[in-house]
């Protein structure tokens, strides 16, 4: 197992994305994706990284045993170490370097930014090294003394070998012709008591998310395939997803070149499709193009202009969870109109009305505020009486507006007494007090001089005494 697909395996065993350990090793999930596939050479700065997020010892890293993973440590790399190990064994032998670099197909120059510490192996080229030198990899990579390899086993003696041989051959011999005498020599065996040679098997194919390894129930898929034949009809389409491997007990397979010797389940890894998602403007001219990936949000325009008297507003498609290619269209409001405004009554300047070319939203609290004797003024409203505020919708190029207002309140005092009457502007007055205290009648009421007549208009715009 080489150590790409130690890392895929530990990875899935885990229940990590490409992108969680990307995140942690800072590359993209398919930088990971080539490293787990053996495309692209892990260098070695990066091997802690990969340890912290798989929860691995260096030693269990450069092991790769799949049956005895022990957890993270926080083991640093001796780099200097490293280096100086490197120099002392090519002092050693004048013929290192050429040795070396005939061994790791490498250039001298390369070597020398080894030993130098400018630039490091990758994984593969590590452990070549830590071999050629006599050194664990583990122990190499964190400095520590050097231990053998592997026990040497004893040498047999010279005879023992072909007795080995011999007897080998005589087992193997006995297992074989016995059973055949057996069935060939007894005359009431028959041909019911032979199994049967299987002819076909069984291929179980389950397809998987890639980034989430999670199972994809429409990517399902069974054969049956004449044993020993190559499976030449799995050709996987989706509309969702796009085919990149598969897997057998954790090893790449090859339909083109594997033949099916027995039945197999075999996991095939897909990725999601790529769609292409196209804004529109306001004259459908295309803004931007956003890539966006089976069931992830497209990116929309960061700005979209105003066009004329109309200014954008949103998007009238949803592209939050994109399943296909797609065409967005813009929602454009006109923000911009001419006011036509009707003091309706009430006066600004001298002036009944006025109008107000290119109103928009932001100029609202600077629209003229009428005065009207007795009245107190409320808003504008439209000809169906509907408010007219910053949030109104300019639907039309020009817009007839008229000032509303709300009659104001006053008191009529009477001279003499605590008694006061309130009463609203242009509001008739029908009736007066008649009586002040037990004992006086009242006559009448005047106005500076004026007698008052019932019922009246009350049309000041103060307070007035009796």
């Amino acid at each position: 197992m080489g150590i790409g697909t130690f890392l895929g395996f530990r990875r899935k065993q885990l229940g990590l994305t490409l992108s969680e350990v990307g995140d942690v090793v800072g590359y993209t999930p398919q930088a990971i994706y080539r490293y787990e596939k053996g495309i692209v050479k892990i260098d070695l700065s990066l091997v802690d990284s990969f340890c912290r997020v798989l929860n691995l010892s260096a030693e269990s890293f450069f092991a790769m045993d799949v049956g005895s993973i022990s957890s993270y440590r926080n083991e640093a790399f001796a780099q200097d170490a490293f280096s100086s190990l490197l120099q002392r064994e090519l002092g050693k032998d004048p013929d290192a370097v050429s040795k070396i670099t005939a061994r790791l197909s490498i250039s001298s120059a390369r070597l020398e930014k080894w030993c130098s510490g400018v630039s490091l192996p990758s994984v593969d080229e590590f452990i070549a090294l830590s071999k050629l030198f006599g050194y664990k990899p583990a122990d190499l990579y964190l400095g520590r003394e050097k231990k053998p390899l592997a026990p040497v086993p004893p040498r047999r003696a010279r005879w023992m070998t072909p007795l080995i041989a011999v007897s080998s051959a005589i087992a193997i011999s006995a297992c074989i012709l016995i059973p055949f005498a057996s069935h060939r020599f007894n005359l009431n065996a028959s041909s019911s008591d032979v199994p049967a040679v299987k002819q076909t098997c069984r291929v179980q194919i389950q397809g998987f998310d890639i980034d989430d390894l999670q199972p994809i129930a429409s990517l399902s898929y069974s054969y049956t395939v004449k044993k020993g034949s190559i499976l030449e009809s799995f050709h996987p389409t989706s509309p969702y997803y796009d085919y990149v491997y598969s897997w057998l007990d954790g090893e790449d397979f090859s339909y083109a070149d594997t033949p099916i010797e027995a039945d197999i389940a075999l996991q095939a890894f897909f990725s999601k499709k790529t769609f292409t998602v196209t804004f529109l403007g306001y004259r459908d001219e295309v803004l931007g193009t956003s890539k966006a990936r089976y069931l992830s949000p497209a990116i929309a325009p960061s700005s979209v202009e105003d066009q004329g008297d109309f200014r954008f507003v949103g998007w009238k498609e949803s592209f939050d969870c994109v399943q296909s290619d797609l065409t967005i269209h813009s929602l454009f409001s006109r923000f911009r109109s001419n006011l036509l405004l009707d003091f309706a009554g009430g006066e600004v300047n001298g002036e009944e009305s006025a109008s107000c070319l290119g109103y928009t939203a932001d100029s609202y609290s600077s629209l003229p505020v009428p005065a009207k004797k007795g009245h107190k003024f409320l808003y504008y409203a439209d000809s169906k009486g509907r408010e007219f505020d910053e949030n109104y919708p300019l639907e039309e190029e020009s817009l007839s507006l008229h000032a509303v207002y709300e009659s104001l309140t006053y008191r009529i005092h009477f001279e003499g007494t605590d008694l006061t009457q309130e009463v609203t502007f242009g509001a008739e007055v029908s009736e007066l007090p008649s009586a002040i205290g037990t004992d006086d009648i009242v006559l009448g009421w005047t106005e500076g001089g004026r007698q008052i007549t019932l019922p009246f208009t009350y049309d000041d715009d103060f307070d007035i005494t009796l």
